[in-house]
């Protein structure tokens, strides 16, 4: 979940000029991250680049993986590799789902007291009556 939704952040919609993650801002309750147990594995995910990109942007491959192995000289179980590769397909695919101007976001988490759900949602209405002269 943590890679589909880091995708579907860092997806560009058709005829906009940003991503999600710059048009939404970091406050945005789509903005929360998915909680991670294995962190390790993000940071693992994070060292390798996500993806990689040749003349577009393609999951990281086992070969890709097993240099990054060798070359940083860690190691890594078969579960690693393969939730890496996992994580990788899944962020690839979600930054290109993501292009789709009604794309839906693959995780939710508001963090908002009900109190300041309640506010904003009051704040937006008295903004849409000022907007048109009520």
């Amino acid at each position: 979940m943590f890679a589909s939704h880091y995708g579907w952040l860092h997806s560009t919609p058709d005829k906009s000029q940003q991503t999600r993650i710059k048009a939404l801002g970091q406050g945005s309750q789509f903005a929360n991250l998915p909680e991670v147990k294995l962190t390790y594995l993000v940071e693992l995910f994070f060292d390798m680049g996500m993806a990689s990109v040749d003349t577009a942007l393609k999951p990281l491959n086992f070969g890709e993986i097993s240099s990054y192995k060798a070359a940083s000289n860690i190691e890594m179980s078969p579960f690693d590799i393969v939730t890496i590769k996992k994580m990788s397909e899944s962020y690839v695919a979600w930054v290109h789902k993501g292009k789709a101007i009604n794309c839906q976001s693959p995780f939710f988490e508001d963090k908002r007291t009900l109190e300041q759900q309640r506010e904003e949602t009051n704040n937006k209405f008295k903004s849409l009556g000022r907007k048109h002269g009520n």
